[in-house]
């Protein structure tokens, strides 16, 4: 068996790009399977490259050339995988819905333009046995078995391609709620890869880019995102002596302070799910604030200060919680200098507009320069002080600019908590402005999942696993 990655130039689309087609050849036949991807023909060299190359998946930042290197990759393992003694038609069983192009003994390079599926005539199913084809994981696919047969279960074949909208988006997530709402690693289980096909079906253009389909990032988060402001002071409360006791409080290397601050602040709108986290014990802490580094304080027991210096005492909130998997004991430290305003009103319940745009103080009218710039000075003020505990420890394991980094889940947290509450694009716009346009861009165009996994990952490798 002879299988190729090729770009069949003689399908040029008018944007320049030709789409990618797997060739097999078998006992004297050959086949054609269309993998709904399309690239330039001036990146196909360097994509192809990737593609040979696993080891090397790592360097892929373009989200197309991710996209055409799981699909591809996907579908040559799955015929690897398979008896090779079968034949063709056998092999080819599992892409019945994709683009097979029958060439009975005719030469290779040869292709037929009659798929056995056209687009327009797919459904939701459909797609996930698209989705599934173009994993490389055997378990993957296997997952994805499950979640077909829950939906033919529920929806039948599902809408057509072209019907798939925010209207199913939302049954959708209503079923799962009502069949998994007790199991939470189920339901996100469910969620999670019906996001994964809607977003497949965008990539490979199956879905068009202009139908809006959007989960409400809290959805991904744990069944007990909705803390209320009883429940927030109670956690605040329950361990006030615990942690003088517990010596891990000095051993704190953990950027889960900015996660997990942000996780209470922004009740649970994070947008780095810390369901595998068990907290411990919580407790807002007065140390003093001599030093730029506030992690001296917690490093040696004589710098400890409680209720001493008002003028010069910093206030922090300290946290112990336990990694499940292994059981080892992780502490988090964060200062709450910028984000007490948040926290004291949605721990009141208070979530109104003009907060928003005067930002932090609601008794004061800004202008609107002035809402921009308090804003753009939020995001930086809570880098900085999440950053003091932590700075150093990025230096020591080379995490690269850790203000980026940081300022990254402030503004994604608060986005995300725009989002809950329907605030109006153009609200958004006005607190932006101008200088701040990253924040615009990322709430109106969000970075895609490949790249915040790989943000996610390069930081919580280092923590929680």
């Amino acid at each position: 068996m002879i299988i190729r990655k090729e770009l069949f130039k003689e399908g040029e689309q008018a944007d320049g790009c030709c789409p990618v087609v797997i060739t097999i050849n078998h006992n004297g036949k050959s086949r054609r399977v269309g993998t709904s991807l399309y690239v330039k023909e001036s990146a196909w060299n360097r994509t192809d490259a990737l593609i040979n190359d696993r080891e090397r998946d790592y360097l892929v930042k373009n989200e197309i050339l991710e996209s055409i290197y799981r699909r591809v990759a996907g579908i040559i393992q799955s015929f690897i995988d398979r008896k090779l003694d079968e034949s063709l038609d056998k092999l080819l069983e599992p892409f019945i819905n994709e683009e097979i192009c029958s060439t009975n003994n005719e030469p290779a390079g040869t292709i037929h333009d009659t798929p056995v599926h056209k687009d327009s005539e797919l459904c939701f199913v459909h797609l996930v046995d698209r989705k599934a084809d173009a994993s490389v994981s055997h378990n993957t696919r296997r997952g994805y078995e499950g979640f077909r047969r829950y939906v033919e279960k529920r929806f039948g074949k599902g809408p057509e391609i072209g019907n798939i909208n925010q209207d199913f988006t939302n049954r959708f997530v209503s079923a799962i709620d009502e069949d998994y709402g007790k199991s939470e690693s189920m339901r996100r289980f469910m969620i999670s890869r019906y996001n994964a096909v809607v977003n497949f079906g965008r990539d490979s253009g199956l879905i068009p880019k202009g139908v809006k389909i959007a989960l409400p990032p809290y959805y991904l988060l744990p069944a007990n995102r909705n803390l209320t402001g009883e429940e927030i002071c109670n956690i605040f409360s329950a361990f006030n002596e615990a942690i003088k006791h517990d010596p891990d409080v000095r051993k704190k290397e953990t950027e889960a302070l900015g996660l997990f601050i942000l996780d209470i602040a922004f009740q649970g709108l994070a947008p780095v799910d810390l369901a595998n986290l068990k907290v411990k014990s919580l407790n807002f802490t007065t140390l003093y604030a001599f030093e730029k580094n506030p992690r001296r304080y917690l490093e040696d027991e004589r710098y400890r200060r409680e209720y001493d210096l008002p003028e010069n005492r910093l206030r922090v909130v300290t946290l112990s919680t336990t990694r499940k998997k292994t059981g080892r004991p992780v502490v988090i430290v964060a200062s709450t200098i910028g984000i007490e305003g948040f926290i004291r009103k949605l721990m009141a319940g208070k979530k109104d507009d003009d907060y928003l745009l005067s930002c932090f103080n609601p008794s004061v009218c800004y202008s609107a320069s002035q809402r921009q710039n308090r804003l753009a000075n939020y995001f930086n003020m809570m880098a900085r002080n999440l950053n003091k505990a932590v700075s150093k420890y990025y230096r020591q394991h080379n995490l690269g600019e850790n203000r980026r980094i940081t300022f990254y889940f402030a503004r994604h947290a608060f986005c995300n908590l725009v989002d809950s509450m329907d605030v109006p694009r153009h609200i958004i716009q006005n607190m932006v402005g101008h200088r701040s346009s990253v924040l615009e861009m990322s709430y109106l165009r969000p970075i895609t999942p490949w790249q915040q996994a790989q943000i996610s990952h390069t930081l919580l490798s280092r923590y929680f696993i």
